[in-house]
């Protein structure tokens, strides 16, 4: 398992080699200015100098820069809208399906993602999940959780329909030492 300094290390020496230099300029002319940010965090979070903060601005998430960029290219090729060393990410999609849960949970939809969390959980198959919930204070805002056990899951079930900063909170479980996580919720 790759802890975050030396996924943050390879992805520094993946760009030396196969690219130019991204800096956050670039970022924001090609994604945020353009709207096609999707307010994940990713490029908040992974810079390694704390350049780029996430601010409010009209309820929407904007990434700013706020201090000094070193143009090392991480925000960029962190962005799912921005940057793609893999051809395919996902690879061959050799089926879908339409499902429903039959545990005995609430549900808003067909309840499926949530057991599939909550078996994970309960099979230590990973340590925490991360997933688009409310705030109490500002219950219209979506906040990134991470949840650890049934309980805080299911106070998180149901569909939430606009962008939750989710990368960020998963990238903050990596630098706690949460190697194992599931990611529900971003584009």
């Amino acid at each position: 398992m790759v802890d975050y300094n030396t996924a943050v290390e390879e992805i520094q020496k993946l760009l030396k080699e196969k690219t130019k230099i991204f800096a956050f300029k670039k970022l924001e002319r090609e994604v945020i200015i353009t709207g096609a940010c999707v307010e994940c965090g990713s490029c908040a979070e992974g810079c390694p100098v704390n350049a780029i903060s996430g601010i409010r601005v009209e309820n929407k998430y904007v990434p700013t820069l706020t201090g000094d960029c070193t143009s090392c290219g991480i925000c960029y090729a962190m962005c799912p809208r921005a940057f793609s060393i893999e051809d395919n990410l996902i690879g061959n999609v050799k089926s879908a399906w339409k499902v429903r849960s039959l545990r005995n949970h609430p549900r808003q939809d067909g309840g499926a993602v949530t057991a599939f969390l909550e078996y994970m959980l309960e099979n230590k198959m990973i340590e925490a999940a991360v997933v688009a919930g409310q705030s109490p204070d500002t219950p219209w805002l979506p906040a990134a959780k991470r949840v650890t056990n049934k309980e805080q899951l299911h106070d998180c079930g149901g569909t939430i329909y606009t962008h939750a900063p989710v990368v960020s909170e998963m990238i903050k479980g990596f630098k706690e030492g949460i190697s194992k996580q599931a990611i529900v919720g971003t584009a």
